[in-house]
């Protein structure tokens, strides 16, 4: 086993490619994830909108709070030419030092939270590409 570092910001310098806008978050997977946890949580994985969502977990350790997969699909509705969309969104963490798997529903988020998104997630994915790091190009 190795030792914890202190340090669980991602040291990998290369920056990922952004997405440009809220529409290229949206993703197909070719196979779906559990939306419920073999655990029982003792707290609340359900909230109203990302910024609920943002203002408890943002700031969350990354290594405790392991993301590895998040989907924001489209709400099934019929919309008008004049309406906006509606999305929701799910987060798939592993507590790693508990071993176990919390998916996070969140009910709203709207096109105006992209660029909180983008900043949580970008966070998220420089964690999942540092545990990875032996199999990056730029070592």
């Amino acid at each position: 086993m190795t030792k914890h570092s202190e340090n669980t910001e991602p040291s990998n310098s290369t920056k990922p490619v952004l997405p440009a806008v809220f529409s290229d978050l949206l993703a197909d997977h070719d196979y779906y994830c559990s939306d419920n946890s073999y655990y029982k949580l003792n707290f609340e994985t359900n909230y109203k909108t990302f910024k609920d969502f943002y203002n408890e977990m943002g700031n969350a350790d990354c290594d405790m709070n392991l993301v590895f997969r998040f989907d924001i699909k489209q709400k099934d509705s019929d919309i008008t030419e004049s309406e906006k969309p509606e999305y929701y969104m799910e987060i798939f963490m592993v507590h790693q030092r508990k071993g176990r798997f919390v998916p996070f529903y969140i009910e709203n988020v709207y096109e105006e939270d992209f660029e909180l998104l983008k900043e949580y997630l970008e966070k998220k994915y420089l964690k999942i590409q540092q545990i990875w790091n032996p199999f990056s190009s730029s070592k």
